[in-house]
């Protein structure tokens, strides 16, 4: 019997540390990306700024950014419908992906912020991304979220 108390409490332990480390990583990625998105996702949405949000993406969203007639620059246009925005962000970390080898510490995080506009609440939902922790966070995909959006006053304006 104490050999199989010694191993369960060998595994609890590991599990511990397993999930202390997986806090601490998540904790260093939400930190550091927190004023990316404060002051990047913060300048778009403000009044939607698309110049903002095209300098910040990363080449996989600045592909469908400069397309002509893209979804993109279409769905932006219909963001503006909300008006500018008229409260703080309030962001939660979702998952995230980090990959680490010689030559990348590569991280990818999902975000989804709340916050009110002139017309109603919306969320936005983003990823952002970096390839190294000395280049800076990309935007590599960006969409917003609102009844307002989607509710027949709104639409064709």
């Amino acid at each position: 019997m104490s050999g199989l108390f010694k191993f369960i409490c060998f595994v609890a332990i590991i599990a511990t540390l397993f999930y202390v480390r997986s806090a601490i990583i998540r904790s260093g990625i939400d930190s550091d990306a927190r004023g990316f998105i404060n002051d990047t996702v913060g300048t778009v949405t403000r009044n939607w700024n698309r110049a903002e949000l095209d300098r910040n993406a990363d080449p996989s969203l600045a592909g469908q950014v400069k397309a002509v007639g893209n979804p993109y620059a279409l769905n932006f246009s219909h963001y503006a419908q909300l008006g500018p925005r008229t409260s703080e962000l309030t962001c939660e970390l979702g998952d995230y992906t980090k990959l680490k080898d010689e030559t990348r510490n590569y991280v990818a995080a999902n975000y989804s912020c709340a916050a009110m506009f002139e017309k109603g609440s919306a969320t936005i939902q983003l990823t952002i991304m970096r390839e190294r922790d000395d280049l800076p966070w990309r935007i590599g995909y960006f969409d917003v979220v609102s009844p307002i959006l989607t509710s027949p006053s709104t639409k064709g304006q």
